[in-house]
Formats: C-alpha cells, sequence, structure tokens
C-alpha cells in the first residue's frame, strides 16, 4: 500500500470515531436542565414573595402593637380621680355586644392639649337643675363633662349607698367679688344614658337632691370633671380591596369629637377579670354597686383586669403564609393575633385609698 493510500484509511477511520451526541442524550441532557433552571425559578419566586411579604408583615405587625399600647395606656388611666364604685368601663346601650368586633369605653381623667387635672370641688346643695358649690369661683367651664357623687363606700355598713349621676356643664354663674354668693353651675342631666348614673329618677332624669347624695356621715357631695375614651371599629372602603375589606380601629374622646384612626384590624375583643383570686371573665363590663348586689366592694370582687385581644390582617391578599378565613376564596390573608392584660390601677389604687382613710378615721 503507497503512501497515499495509507493517509486516506487513516483519515476514514479518524472519521469513523467522531461521533455526535445521539437524540436520547440530548432529551436526557435537556430535561435535566429544565429541572434545575425550574428548581432555580421557583426559589427565585419564592424570594421574591417572601421580599414582598416581609414589608407589609412588619407594618402589620408595628400597627398591632401600636394599638396595644394606646389601648393599654387609655386602660391604665381609667378611673383617675373616680371613686371605686363608679363603672369606669361602659358600652352605651350594649354597643358591640353580639358584633364580630367589641367596643371599649374608659372613664377617667385623660389629658389633652392644655386640659389640667382637677380636684373634685365640694357640692353645697342642688337647686333643680344647679349644683350650688361651696365657693363664690369654680374651676369647671361649659362643656365640661362631670360626675356628681357622694363618695360613699359600698361596705355595706353605711346607710346610703354611693351615688353619682353622669352631666354636662351647660352654664355657670359666680361673682369672684363677693365671697358669700356660692357659683351655680347648671348641669344637663338628660344627655347620658341613664345607666351611667345611680340614683333616683322616677322614670326619668330629674335633678338630684341633697338627700340623694347624702354620704351617710355628713360628708357633702363633691363634683368632678371626667373624660371618656371610646373604642370602635368601622369597615373600611369595600370599593379598595379584594375580598372582605378590613376593619379600622377607632378612637373617639367625650362622644363628640373627630375619630382618631388607630389601626387596621380584622378583630377587636375586650375581656373584663374580676378577683384577684380565682378570677372569673366576662364579656361585658361590670358595674360594681349593681353586679356586687350589696356585697362590699373589695379586691376579691372588683375589676382587677382587662385582657384586650385583636387579630391584625394583611391588606394584600394571596401572600405566602396565607391562609382562607371565614369568607371563603376571597378571605385569603396573612393573619397574627396579639394580646395583653392590662391593670386598671387607678381603680384598685382609689379602694386601697380609701381603706386607708377609713383605718386613719
Amino acid at each position: 500500500m503507497n503512501l497515499l493510500e495509507r493517509n486516506s484509511q487513516q483519515e476514514t477511520n479518524s472519521l469513523g470515531t467522531c461521533r455526535g451526541f445521539t437524540l436520547i442524550e440530548v432529551l436526557v441532557s435537556s430535561l435535566i436542565t429544565i429541572i434545575v433552571m425550574a428548581s432555580v425559578f421557583t426559589l427565585l419566586s419564592r424570594a421574591q414573595r417572601s421580599f414582598e411579604r416581609e414589608p407589609e408583615i412588619a407594618d402589620l405587625q408595628q400597627s398591632a402593637r401600636s394599638v396595644l399600647d394606646m389601648v393599654s395606656r387609655d386602660i391604665l388611666q381609667a378611673g383617675s380621680g373616680l371613686p371605686p364604685e363608679f363603672p369606669v368601663f361602659s358600652r352605651i346601650n350594649g354597643a358591640g355586644d353580639g358584633a364580630i368586633t367589641d367596643v371599649l369605653e374608659v372613664f377617667g381623667m385623660f389629658h389633652q392639649s392644655g386640659d389640667l387635672y382637677l380636684d373634685p370641688e365640694p357640692v353645697a346643695g342642688f337647686l333643680g337643675n344647679d349644683v350650688q358649690m361651696n365657693a363664690n369661683t369654680t374651676n369647671f367651664q361649659v362643656g365640661d363633662m362631670v360626675i356628681v357623687y357622694n363618695d360613699a363606700p359600698n361596705n355595706g355598713l353605711t346607710p346610703q349607698p354611693p351615688q353619682w349621676v353622669l352631666a354636662n356643664v351647660t352654664d355657670i354663674v359666680e361673682d369672684s367679688l363677693n365671697p358669700i354668693v356660692q357659683a351655680l353651675v347648671t348641669l344637663d342631666y338628660g344627655i347620658y344614658d341613664p345607666q351611667y348614673s345611680n340614683y333616683p329618677f322616677d322614670g326619668a332624669p330629674n335633678p338630684p337632691t341633697q338627700v340623694n347624695f347624702f354620704a351617710g356621715d355628713g360628708r357633702s357631695p363633691l363634683m368632678t370633671r371626667v373624660s371618656v375614651v371610646r373604642y370602635f371599629t368601622v369597615t373600611d372602603d369595600p370599593a379598595t380591596y379584594t375580598g372582605p375589606p378590613p376593619e379600622i380601629l377607632m378612637r373617639d374622646i367625650d362622644f363628640g369629637g373627630v375619630p382618631q384612626e388607630v389601626g387596621y384590624l380584622e378583630n377587636f375583643q375586650i375581656t373584663y377579670m374580676i378577683g384577684s383570686i380565682g378570677q372569673v371573665e366576662q364579656e361585658n363590663p361590670p358595674n360594681p354597686v349593681v353586679d356586687l348586689a350589696g356585697l362590699a366592694l373589695t379586691a376579691e370582687n372588683m375589676l382587677s383586669g382587662v385582657r384586650v385581644s385583636l387579630t391584625a390582617r394583611s391588606i394584600t391578599a394571596g401572600m405566602e403564609g396565607s391562609s382562607e378565613g371565614a369568607m371563603g376564596p376571597d378571605d385569603d390573608f396573612v393573619r397574627k393575633t396579639f394580646s395583653t392584660s392590662v391593670n386598671p390601677r387607678n381603680v384598685s389604687a382609689a379602694l386601697e385609698a380609701r381603706v386607708l382613710n377609713a383605718l386613719m378615721q
């Protein structure tokens, strides 16, 4: 075989050994590539959803904690400057009972801009709708919400039970130049529901008399300014949401101001705890006089705590970690529940001060 034939044979053998990929190999490698890329895209998609979710969840948690902090501070001030028998937690005509969310009403001295805490002022007598003060001047102002009370302890020993009435100041007549003349404060007793009073109405909110407020031991009735903070929920605009809209928790002062938006919630629940030993929980706010039915008011049967529970809900539906709620497929949101228990210490302190004063007399 000559040189030319040998070279031709070598080239033929070389070309025969350089085979390409078979169809099966190409399909297998493509499948592996697709699986790897799908896994990568799945991880990236999950990371993207988590990245979109975390800021909203952080806002949700911050808003819920802010709501709990504000409500807790108001509960801590409940009963400030008031006798322990006064129902510092109430609901107007059962507002909130049976509804998805509750209503919280807290009485006390809630300081607003420019407000000063007022000590109770002695009452000399009652002249129709006018309350006759001991002095010729007074610190009350027209428009103030006040309670008149006898500060009688609910101890089962005082002949006259604790009495109080909630009213609004409509007029004031005083003479600062004449020390003999006593200031007259005109009150509107019919502006609030009778449940805020504990004196004989005779079917209508008639003006009280000196007899109603006689404490039984010679003490004069007192009058002090009071405020009430009310929390309630309203449904946000349904047109701006996919699925059921959230509730907006509102905060109002003295039943007449412009409510302040506190935060977005899905549920707002209040539970009242009675007694420091063997606590009993109830949904409705207690009335210390009515609920005790003539028993002495003590730390074992008075209001000892208020539990606030709220459920916050994401604004966006279908996020990572969402769960279907009671409203069906469109109710697909992230939900978190928060709760705290608060001791209305002013109520407890008022009872302790009363017991201490009795021991010192």
